[in-house]
């Protein structure tokens, strides 16, 4: 398919009747055709690297002046300098690929294609195999991986959710780039998931109260990535980022009572691990977890259970009884359990860190 893409033997016209592959120049010989398509399986898996523009006011531009910062193995934050722009170019010698690599006519309109210079770039690199036009267990990986990150971030308060009404919705998209003999090359762009692309629109750096140092707030923020860095490399991080990819997930879309479960399921998977039922309830299990792991005293843990206990009545109601709307009281549980999730996220950190 890659092959046929690129070649300049044949154009697509919707039009045209069906031809065998053996018609077309260059693929006359089916046994010589066979041969060079079980190389290419042979040849894989395939090096990779994701990138996504992210808006300028996610970072500010003080966090790289020594450069890109690492997000664990193989995956980065970095600014498109000049550098940048070399090493993973937006053109391509064949007219096809730089068609595809940046979104159908505009590739071949717009002449030679530019990083936007006021984006912040998140990159992963990963080996598998991408379609050039459609998705697949790679790219899911990938945005799960994103979604982790973006999750831990807004729990930890490295980022912060404040919505922005945008009259346009542009849609965010990875640029993907082939390793060829050392070097990337131009492959293929592919949109990134609608709900990541919406939650992405309304995602700035966190803003700090005002009193707090000018000077102390880049090294935080520095700092913060690091933690992500170290919490991404350890082999022990699992749970607690597949929790943060849910808790991420309890940012997307209008529905109360599935961001409600999607807040309950983030505490679940902290907390619920070897649950054992025969003696007390999950919700009096969890509970007790939570107000133990971020509670500084015991009234802070006697206010924790008191709250959990409404609220998990709450999350009782939507999955066993349907309840499909909350009523105005309920609705304040949302940021109450919001609340819960980022700090059970902070906890867990620090002690997965320590």
């Amino acid at each position: 398919m890659r092959e046929l893409s690129e070649s300049s033997i044949i154009t697509y016209d919707p039009e045209a009747p069906r031809r065998a592959l053996t018609e077309l120049a260059g693929f006359e010989d089916s046994a010589t055709t066979a041969l060079r398509l079980i190389e290419t399986f042979d040849s894989l898996p395939w090096q990779y690297s994701f990138t996504a523009q992210l808006a300028g006011d996610v970072f500010p531009d003080e966090m790289f002046v020594d450069g890109s910062l690492a997000v664990g193995t193989a995956s980065n934050l970095a600014k498109p300098d000049l550098l940048f722009s070399e090493q993973f170019p937006l053109t391509h010698d064949n007219p096809n690929v730089k068609n595809r690599g940046m979104g159908g006519l505009l590739g071949l309109l717009i002449g030679a294609a530019e990083w936007k210079p006021e984006s912040v770039c998140y990159q992963q690199e990963r080996s598998g195999f991408v379609g050039i036009y459609g998705r697949g267990s790679l790219i899911d990986s990938v945005e799960r991986r994103l979604e982790s990150f973006l999750g831990l971030g807004l729990a930890t308060r490295l980022l912060s959710y404040e919505y922005r009404y945008q009259n346009q919705k542009n849609t965010n998209r990875w640029i993907i780039h082939i390793r060829r003999d050392q070097n990337w090359e131009l492959y293929t762009r592919l949109d990134m998931d609608e709900d990541i692309s919406d939650v992405l629109r309304h995602i700035k750096s966190f803003t700090f109260a005002n009193e707090y140092p000018e000077n102390r707030r880049i090294p935080w923020l520095r700092g913060a990535v690091e933690r992500c860095n170290q919490i991404f490399d350890s082999d022990k991080s699992s749970t607690l980022l597949l929790s943060t990819k849910w808790f991420f997930d309890s940012f997307k879309g209008k529905d109360e009572t599935l961001r409600y479960i999607r807040l309950m399921t983030t505490l679940e998977i902290l907390l619920g691990e070897h649950a054992d039922t025969s003696k007390a309830s999950l919700g009096e299990i969890l509970g007790n977890r939570l107000a133990y792991l971020i509670g500084k005293n015991h009234q802070d843990r006697s206010d924790i259970l008191a709250e959990f206990k409404k609220i998990y009545g709450v999350r009782s109601g939507i999955l066993h009884h349907g309840k499909h709307r909350l009523r105005g009281d309920e609705r304040g549980y949302i940021s109450k359990l919001r609340k819960f999730c980022e700090r059970a996220i902070e906890e867990e950190a620090r002690l997965l860190l320590a």
